[in-house]
């Protein structure tokens, strides 16, 4: 799976894809969507928006021109005009059309849990990290590997379909022995015998 993983990355590094992480216009968008959720979460600190997250709201967070970069430079459409939700676009060809953008999320897993369930949530989730990295549990293989997933979802978000594989982690983390130096191991074993 590591290695799967680390294929994935290399090849979207390597690819010139518009939408890869190999380019600014990626950084660009989630720092907006970053500077959207956070402002967000500050207008409802202890509750959260529920399920929605960004979904409706995402627009209300930005400026003007910061949302007309994101449409832009995702779907290559220029938003010509907002009511609500609903965008008024114009392709490169002309062609005036009208649509919802519904599928936005913060690309941070923890702004995510912020946005949604408010700060008391994100802390109850960075506790259960804690409690899954202390006393040395980041060591053993189920800790590393929660600890990469932990990396990427600073630029990512769980999704619903693989999140059970993230709880496993965590799990296996908290129930792995925490790893000994060498010292105790052998303080350990001078008891024993």
């Amino acid at each position: 799976l590591l290695c799967f993983g680390t294929g994935l990355g290399l090849r979207n590094l390597s690819t010139p894809d518009t939408r890869g992480f190999s380019n600014a216009t990626s950084l660009f968008n989630r720092l907006f969507l970053w500077k959207s959720a956070a402002f967000a979460t500050l207008d409802r600190p202890l509750t959260g928006w529920g399920g929605s997250g960004l979904v409706e709201i995402w627009a209300d967070y930005l400026s003007t021109d910061e949302v007309k970069t994101v449409i832009k430079s995702e779907y290559g459409v220029t938003v010509t005009k907002r009511v609500g939700p609903i965008f008024f676009l114009e392709d490169s060809k002309g062609k005036k059309s009208f649509q919802t953008f519904t599928s936005f999320k913060s690309h941070n897993q923890y702004l995510e849990t912020a946005l949604l369930y408010g700060f008391p949530a994100l802390l109850f989730y960075l506790w259960i990290l804690y409690l899954a990295f202390r006393r040395g549990r980041w060591k053993t293989p189920a800790g590393l590997g929660l600890l990469a997933y932990g990396f990427f979802l600073f630029f990512w978000f769980l999704i619903p379909e693989i999140e059970g594989i993230y709880w496993v982690l965590v799990g296996l983390a908290l129930a792995s022995s925490p790893v000994l130096p060498s010292s105790a191991i052998k303080a350990q074993s001078e008891l024993v015998s």
